[in-house]
């Protein structure tokens, strides 16, 4: 578990999680008229987008781990 979090605090963490919430939100706004599917792809992707950018893990509290990236790197001994 403690490699998931090292990877998410990493610099290639936070590209993954971007390029993931683009593709999320590239395929809720193309995915036709699915309704409510379409707007939980999309909220899904700007979540993830944003997460990356400001260098958060949202799951990290879960392990007792902090929330910021900086410090959950510190944390890990990065």
């Amino acid at each position: 578990m403690k490699d998931f979090f090292k990877f998410m605090a990493s610099t290639n963490g936070r590209i993954a999680r971007i390029a993931a919430g683009a593709l999320f939100v590239i395929v809720g706004l193309f995915v036709g008229n699915a309704g409510i599917v379409q707007v939980l792809l999309v909220i899904l992707g700007i979540v993830l987008v944003l997460v990356g950018a400001f260098d958060v893990c949202l799951f990290a509290p879960l392990a007792k781990l902090p929330f910021k990236g900086a410090d959950l790197c510190n944390a890990l001994g990065k």
